[in-house]
């Protein structure tokens, strides 16, 4: 009776915090490029928070760099061509039209664009995913401009 009750009550009592941290928590992938590591991290926080944790996750202004066919989106660093050392990990994202200098982050989309779980699982990730050297960045660059058409 009384300890059933006590039970209950903190069943209840821990939903209520696990809805309260969910929504100021979601999973995301972070893209490490100099390690060439993909790994399951977690965002914290709402607004701006938020956005300095994404910001910080890939050094500087975050942008998309595409949408996967389920509107999971990879943020970028917006500048990262601009303010990167040349040493820095590049990667190619299955789809995308360049690879990315830099870190690079997963994350998902609800249905008003907002930041959510990403649908991708980590494995998913990881196979989509070319590592790449400034030199086979150069190479690709190359190519692509001898079979370009004036």
């Amino acid at each position: 009776g009384l300890h059933q009750r006590k039970f209950s009550k903190l069943g209840v009592d821990n939903l209520r915090v696990i809805r309260i941290i969910r929504d100021v928590m979601s999973k995301a992938y972070k893209i490490d490029s100099d390690n060439r590591t993909v790994t399951e991290i977690f965002i914290l926080g709402t607004g701006s928070e938020r956005l300095q944790q994404l910001q910080q996750e890939v050094g500087g202004h975050i942008e998309v760099a595409t949408y996967l066919e389920n509107n999971d989106a990879v943020y970028v660093n917006e500048e990262g061509m601009y303010c990167l050392p040349e040493d820095k990990g590049w990667f190619w994202f299955e789809g995308n039209y360049q690879p990315n200098i830099g870190d690079g982050l997963v994350v998902g989309t609800d249905s008003e664009g907002g930041d959510a779980d990403p649908k991708s699982t980590l494995e998913e990730i990881k196979a989509k995913i070319k590592w790449m050297t400034r030199a086979e960045v150069k190479q690709m660059i190359a190519a692509r401009d001898h079979y370009r058409t004036p």
